[in-house]
């Protein structure tokens, strides 16, 4: 069981993270980069999606401090 969770509403960011292509594009060089990074913590880090309704939280905080 991971230590940290980080979770997100976001399917297309979940799938390309999850994606075994290699993808020369902007988004594809940064899922790589993420994936690389999450798996030099092994175990102890994991993703997973949510429903939009379950990440509400997280959408008043970051838009808390914009106004």
């Amino acid at each position: 069981e991971p230590k940290v969770i980080f979770e997100s509403d976001c399917m297309a960011m979940m799938q390309g993270l999850a994606s075994e292509k290699n993808t020369l594009t902007e988004i594809g060089v940064l899922y790589r980069n993420i994936g690389q990074l999450l798996d030099q913590f092994g175990d102890g880090l994991g993703v997973r999606n949510v429903r939009k309704e379950a990440n509400a939280a997280a959408h008043i905080i970051a838009n808390s401090n914009i106004n």
